[in-house]
């Protein structure tokens, strides 16, 4: 701990010092913001954070967000009406951030979060945990340009998503919607319309780093997690976008019981991939993104695994046609899929790791039901194929369906028996979403989704997950140029 404040401040020290004012025509240099062809769902974002890098208009900004969800999920797992897991909650997220930017090359951010939630249980208890705890949800110093023209650094906990968050976008898995941060630092070097990111990750299994008020021993990982990082970025070609990487982690002390299908023992793997997306025209698009691991992973005596290789897989692939009418239809296909481990006994350990990919991007419903095997949307062992379509009759309002086959390459041999069989189809699963954004300040959406399960379960039952949610955000600048 003290080691980590003090490296941290001697960073901030050192920066602060070399940091160079930003020229007028530094803008050139700068790595363009591009509007990606979002997969289903986009990466979550803090509230009030901005990856651009200009001179600022505005030196002091503050803000705040109110979250409310209110959600009903039943079977998003087990699939048995006989296992009592009807939950019906009420969400309340409150984050507040100030951004001071005293010159073009340097911002301080930081934002304060909060989640406290209102639980009904199957036997129709009422648990409210408010106020919970209050957490430094981010805390950084960005340095848009340090030593060379185009260099720059951002250090502290902050969001840090890249590509479409196929593994890089959530760093607190364990703590569900709260929060998506990472503690790290950004290290970037731009030029003309690319750019190389090196980066370091340390995400915890509680949060050690920052203070918390009321501290509720809260959970945000299973594992202690850190990671090296090379990522790359070309926008040199119009309408194309290249992203090349390669990604050192490991994942330590889970703090799971030994014994426990979903324990994961300790390990290390490199992770090297390539996303590409292009736009053939203004209304057709496609992407797609492939990952290779390779690593070593300890043994568990307990559940009679040896030491072993890590050698997995997983991707996508999508596209995506809009149409020009006044109600802007689209409609997008897609595929999915993450590498199985057929036998965990074995001398090589095949199923793929998300690494920092866990985010319900696919679906609610299947994130929520895969903390069944290894932990929430934790993707392994799985292939999907979906088809979606929507439109935008007002500007303000938005609507999509949704569907999605879910299959595994192999069956869950390691898990619960009385939940998984012996087959290899995970279900089928409908899901229905409007938006609606009256404007900056007030936003939300309704969802709805439903899984008919398949044989790789041994439930029947259908499942569904339910939200509400309405979202409110206030900014105010206090001091511009």
């Amino acid at each position: 701990m003290q080691r980590f404040i003090t490296a941290f401040f001697s960073l901030l020290l050192i920066c602060g010092f070399w940091a160079k004012p930003a020229a007028a025509d530094d803008s050139a240099n700068a790595a363009p913001v591009v509007a990606l062809v979002a997969a289903p769902d986009s990466p979550p974002s803090g509230g009030g954070n901005s990856s651009q890098k200009q001179v600022p208009e505005t030196l002091l900004e503050f803000g705040m967000e109110e979250r409310v969800r209110v959600e009903d999920y039943d079977n998003t797992g087990e699939f048995l009406r006989s296992s009592e897991d009807v939950q019906q909650r009420t969400r309340f997220r409150t984050k507040m951030w100030a951004r001071w930017t005293p010159t073009g090359s340097v911002e301080f951010y930081v934002r304060l979060g909060n989640e406290f939630k209102k639980t009904t249980d199957p036997g129709l208890k009422w648990e409210c945990n408010a106020p919970d705890e209050g957490f430094v949800d981010n805390l950084y110093l960005d340095f848009k340009q340090v030593v060379l023209p185009g260099l720059s650094l951002k250090v502290g906990r902050q969001d840090l998503v890249k590509g479409e968050g196929f593994l890089l976008t959530e760093y607190t898995a364990g703590d569900g919607s709260r929060s998506t941060y990472m503690n790290g630092f950004d290290l970037a070097y731009s030029v003309r319309k690319s750019s190389l990111h090196l980066f370091g990750v340390a995400a915890t299994i509680k949060d050690h780093y920052l203070p918390r008020i009321n501290d509720a021993d809260r959970y945000t990982n299973e594992t202690d997690n850190s990671m090296l990082g090379l990522y790359y970025e070309n926008r040199s070609h119009r309408g194309t976008e290249v992203d090349a990487y390669w990604l050192y982690s490991s994942e330590l002390r889970d703090f799971r019981n030994h014994t426990s299908a979903a324990y994961i023992p300790d390990r290390h793997l490199s992770t090297i991939g390539v996303r590409v997306l292009h736009k053939f025209t203004k209304t057709l698009s496609a992407a797609g993104e492939f990952a290779y691991q390779v690593g070593r992973q300890h043994a568990n005596a307990a559940r009679l695994m040896p030491e072993t290789d890590i050698r997995a897989w997983g991707g996508y692939a999508y596209a995506r046609k809009e149409f020009d009418r006044s109600w802007k239809p689209f409609v997008q296909v897609a595929e999915y899929f993450y590498s199985g481990d057929q036998n965990e006994t074995d001398n090589r350990a095949t199923g793929f790791d998300p690494v920092f990919g866990r985010w319900p991007g696919r679906s609610e419903l299947l994130a929520y039901g895969l903390q069944k095997e290894k932990g929430f949307a934790y993707y392994s062992n799985m292939r999907l194929a979906s088809v979606q379509a929507g439109l935008s009759p007002l500007k303000q309002l938005k609507a999509s369906v949704s569907y999605q086959r879910v299959d595994a390459f192999y069956p869950n041999a390691p898990g619960n028996s009385e939940i998984f069989s012996t087959g290899t189809h995970r279900g089928d699963l409908f899901g229905v979403k409007g938006e609606v954004m009256l404007n900056n300040n007030w936003k939300g959406h309704i969802l709805y989704e439903a899984m008919l399960p398949g044989d790789f379960y041994v439930g029947n039952d259908f499942g569904h997950f339910f939200r509400f949610e309405v979202t409110y955000t206030f900014r105010k600048a206090l001091l511009k140029q």
